[in-house]
């Protein structure tokens, strides 16, 4: 299982096929370029419009669930999007390659900073993961972005989309 939304950790293996339009794929990486990161967004892709949310970077856990609950309520209350079809969602973070014992991918040394693209499919409840670790030159410029493979029995479970939707669905009607 790879949970979380800011620290992954990948293991030796295959691929979770993940369905990501590949417009977001190319705007979240041309952002980690050109600006040398990617503030959190959410992209919500809904049955009448599509449209993404920049967010505050939370803290803790608890912290990211209330934003990605509360960003939920307002684009709801908005009604702009219809039923969501999909909930993505792009931020930084760090992974670290699995070991015993378990060492927080922030406060290992030995970690890895990482795009992740995390996407959840609104009538499944399938959620679905990228990574890609972050390659700086001295000057800190991200010069490459090398995408790290999940493994084929992982699961991907983190509650930062499904609070998002679940604010989204409180108030759309």
């Amino acid at each position: 299982m790879v949970s979380g939304s800011r620290e992954a950790t990948p293991e030796k293996g295959g691929e979770i096929p993940i369905n990501i339009p590949e417009e977001i794929l190319i705007i979240a990486k041309d952002s980690m370029f050109r600006l040398g990161g990617v503030p959190p967004t959410v992209f919500v892709l809904g049955a009448k419009h599509k449209t993404y949310m920049l967010l505050p970077e939370g803290e803790t856990l608890p912290e990211r669930v209330h934003i990605m609950t509360q960003a939920g309520v307002q684009l709801a209350k908005s009604g702009e999007v219809g039923e969501v079809e999909q909930v993505i969602y792009v931020s930084e973070g760090w992974s670290s390659p699995p070991r015993t014992p378990f060492i927080r991918p922030s406060q290992d040394p030995n970690r890895t900073e990482v795009l992740l693209i995390s996407a959840l499919d609104a009538k499944t409840n399938t959620q679905t993961l990228a990574m890609y670790a972050c390659i700086r030159d001295a000057k800190q410029a991200v010069i490459d972005l090398k995408h790290l493979p999940l493994p084929e029995d992982g699961e991907v479970e983190s509650p930062l989309l499904p609070a998002f939707l679940a604010g989204y669905r409180r108030f759309y009607r």
